[in-house]
């Protein structure tokens, strides 16, 4: 099974945010997805154009900014 690239997960996790925002009611929050969904699409297109050694380093740099805050 092959993984699934950066650009790939960027992606998914933007369709995530989408859906999150489709099913609120309260409309601050859906702003609130709607503008993770188009961060986490910049970053898609990102990944897409750097070269594969940086996106080891997007990804470390990811891992570390969502495991060290939190949103709640």
């Amino acid at each position: 099974m092959k993984s699934e690239t950066l650009a790939q997960r960027y992606r998914r996790e933007a369709d995530e945010c989408r859906q999150n925002a489709e099913k609120t009611t309260d409309m601050v929050d859906r702003k609130a997805w709607l503008w993770l969904a188009n961060d986490w699409t910049k970053l898609a297109k990102s990944a897409e154009t750097v070269p594969l050694d940086r996106q080891a380093t997007m990804q470390a740099l990811w891992y570390f900014a969502t495991t060290s805050t939190s949103l709640a």
